[in-house]
């Protein structure tokens, strides 16, 4: 027997919000008879944010904090049950604050108090972190089974889509450019099995540098670095890109 789910919430793409994609539908086995030729819907979302803690962050950093409460308002209209965390990217330098979950409470639900301006200051990570930004690393780190038993209880849930949101303006450090997308993807996969019907159960999307091309840069010197490791597992598992230089990330 089965029971046929809807995602509920897709991605969280340039806009931040994705409502109910139909046309997404996932199997989970069911615990009883009684629920055979049952629709229902799966409404749960868990959502990391790897936030680049890189000089010249903080105004991106910003941009995106102001879109939460709107994101917030409709992840509460959709009835969604989810957890978010926030991880920096800097796993070395003189703040290696990277590869742990910031704030207290470390996982934030729709349980929590003022979650809207809870997240919006969480998202703004300040920029004193290493400019050797390694935030796919730090995602690792808290993906490990080790962590999520301990410092990381109570963000996993098996049965939750995993959505990934990073916001850099760099390309990723943490893996060579010629095996970061197939590393990270095969990590994905391990950590967040696929959906019985074969489908992924985790949906990585990227605001940064989408290309060489354009005028959005990296600095005031117009230096470019598109985040190639970020983008191609966006495109592995069907995500969102989006420029970092929208200063309005709202609906």
């Amino acid at each position: 027997m089965m029971k046929r789910f809807c995602t509920g919430l897709v991605i969280i793409s340039s806009s931040l919000l994705m409502a109910c994609n139909q046309g997404v539908k996932f199997d989970l086995p069911d615990t009883s008879d009684n629920f055979d030729q049952n629709i229902t819907y799966n409404n749960k979302v868990d959502i990391l944010w790897i936030m680049d803690n890189s000089s010249s962050m903080t105004k991106q950093q910003q941009n995106l904090s102001t879109a939460v409460p709107a994101m917030v308002a409709k992840l509460t209209s959709l009835k969604m049950d989810y957890h978010m965390a926030v991880v920096t990217s800097s796993m070395g330098g003189t703040k290696p604050n990277g590869g742990k979950f910031i704030g207290s409470p470390t996982v934030l639900t729709n349980a929590t108090a003022n979650l809207a301006s809870v997240l919006a200051s969480r998202l703004v990570v300040g920029q004193d972190g290493s400019d050797n930004e390694r935030g796919l690393e730090s995602m690792e780190t808290v993906f490990s089974s080790a962590y999520l038993a301990n410092e990381g209880k109570g963000f996993w849930r098996n049965d939750a889509l995993l959505v990934v949101i990073a916001l850099s303006d760099e390309d990723d450090k943490s893996k060579s450019q010629a095996t970061a997308v197939s590393y990270y993807t095969n990590f994905l996969d391990s950590v967040k099995k696929p959906w019985p019907d074969g489908t992924r159960a985790w949906v990585f999307n990227f605001i940064g540098i989408l290309s060489l091309n354009g005028s959005c840069s990296t600095t005031s010197l117009d230096y470019k670095e598109p985040g190639f490791a970020f983008m191609g597992l966006a495109d592995v598992s069907g995500g969102m890109k989006d420029t970092i230089c929208n200063a309005d990330l709202t609906v």
